[in-house]
């Protein structure tokens, strides 16, 4: 398919024109994607080089606001997509450079709506705010990103896990539209499954072993790199890289879901080139998306990153924004308990969850708490032998969360340390599926509480409220 893909743009060789121009949806919505569809002639070879055809919008909105967009080749025609920031009027102008010739296509509008009063949670784009170790979403402090597959039907992952697997093919600078389009699927699945996605661009195993002998940068493969060393300093394995980020951010600048970019899975990476491909990101995304590093890596001390990663569980404090990664659903319910590492942060789920449902339960839990305006305190609980547990409570209660050690903990007893006295209820429920498995009330006395919960298997989560 690729291949006919490029015989047929290699034949284009007329006056530049754009024909069949159509917006899609007909009824634009604040913050849903928007696609502007068409017919393009000109005189490339390679419609995938911005050298050989350079497309971009320039979209003006309410306010004078503006945001430069690139188009990209989507066989058999051309595609803008932008996701309106606001409702209102917007205009938009596109331009068209080829090697010969430039055009100015006519400004046209396309009028927005406001968001829909139905939308679901969390519908918006995650944006980093300067020196705060949190993100506001709906006017909470937490979201869940999967980054793997959460549904048990669904054979594609949500995340397109790009590190070892550039959507390539053929000589370096053609990609595989195929790839692509399951990159727009996936982004779109998760925006029903309630969940962002985080993009990842590399990691170390694809310059060593046979990440190396199959990389389209190697020598032997058609691209510019002796040595794995090469990657990084190479001039135009640089450019190379560059155009391809360039097509990937206007392929997936208008999906929400999209909640990040991890520049490199591990710290092999070195510095200048993570600062120099966080420029392009911020250059090329409407949104100021996390952009995300290891914290291990020698990122961490750099201000062109924006947010850095963190093992759930530790207690270390950093001055830029944090994201919480947990290894797996129970991970989720530890992350949130435990105070997401000294500070209400975001969480990624790193592994598949389709063996046991969705991200989605998790995602109801959370939303029940304000997590930014009420002060909570993250405090262990004494349980059973066979089980850990803890609690993120203030004086109106909070959600807890009970773990198995090995795969099944017996009925019990958990105490642990309340601000107040008084009655409390607490509503248990199955974390992986979000059915309620039952109820109690508690009477706390001397600054402790104590509530029975029922035998599970793997982990349990409870909802704590006040009574009185």
């Amino acid at each position: 398919m690729l291949a006919a893909v490029l015989a047929i743009a290699s034949i284009s060789q007329a006056a530049l024109e754009i024909k069949n121009l159509a917006v899609s949806p007909d009824a634009a919505i604040r913050l849903e994607r928007v696609e502007i569809s068409f017919d393009l002639a000109g005189s490339f070879k390679n419609p995938f080089d911005p050298r050989e055809i350079d497309v971009m919008a320039t979209v003006e909105g309410p306010g004078g606001t503006v945001a430069e967009v690139p188009g990209f080749f989507a066989f058999p025609g051309w595609k803008i997509a932008f996701a309106p920031w606001t409702g209102g009027n917007f205009y938009v102008s596109i331009s068209c450079t080829d090697r010969i010739a430039r055009l100015d296509y006519k400004k046209f509008q396309i009028e927005v709506a406001p968001l829909r009063k139905n939308s679901k949670w969390p519908a918006g784009f995650l944006e980093t705010k300067k020196n705060k170790k949190y993100f506001s979403i709906g006017g909470k402090g937490l979201f869940v990103v999967a980054r793997e597959g959460t549904l048990p039907d669904r054979a594609n992952t949500l995340l397109f896990q790009l590190g070892g697997s550039y959507p390539t093919e053929g000589p370096i600078g053609n990609y595989r539209l195929d790839q692509f389009d399951g990159i727009d699927k996936n982004l779109a699945s998760a925006k029903e499954e309630r969940t962002y996605t985080l993009l990842c661009l590399g990691a170390g195993r694809d310059l060593t072993g046979e990440g190396w002998k199959g990389n389209p940068y190697n020598k032997v493969n058609g691209g510019p790199c002796e040595t794995p060393e090469d990657f990084w300093t190479n001039l135009q394995a640089r450019v190379y890289f560059k155009k391809w980020l360039r097509y990937l951010l206007a392929r997936t600048n208008a999906h929400w879901s999209m909640g990040g970019v991890l520049l490199w899975r591990d710290k092999s990476a070195p510095n200048y080139w993570l600062e120099e491909m966080a420029d392009e990101v911020y250059a090329l995304h409407p949104y100021s998306i996390p952009i995300i590093s290891p914290i291990e890596g020698p990122f961490q001390a750099s201000a062109k990153v924006n947010t850095l990663s963190l093992p759930s569980g530790n207690s270390v404090t950093y001055k830029l924004p944090l994201l919480t990664i947990a290894s797996e659903v129970r991970g989720l319910y530890r992350a949130l308990v435990q105070g997401a590492a000294g500070a209400i942060s975001p969480v990624l789920a790193t592994r598949s969850f389709a063996e046991r449902g969705s991200a989605r339960p998790f995602s109801e839990f959370a939303e029940r708490y304000d997590l930014l305006k009420r002060s909570f305190e993250s405090k262990p609980m004494v349980t059973g032998a066979d089980c850990k547990g803890w609690a993120l409570i203030d004086s109106r209660g909070g959600p807890v969360y009970v773990e198995a050690n090995d795969a099944e903990a017996l009925a019990g007893t958990a105490k642990l340390a309340v601000r107040s006295g008084g009655d409390y209820k607490i509503t248990w429920i199955d974390p992986f599926t979000g059915v309620k498995i039952g109820e109690g009330v508690a009477k706390a006395a001397q600054g402790a509480l104590v509530i029975a919960y029922p035998a599970f298997a793997d982990g349990l989560a409870g909802h704590l409220e006040k009574s009185n």
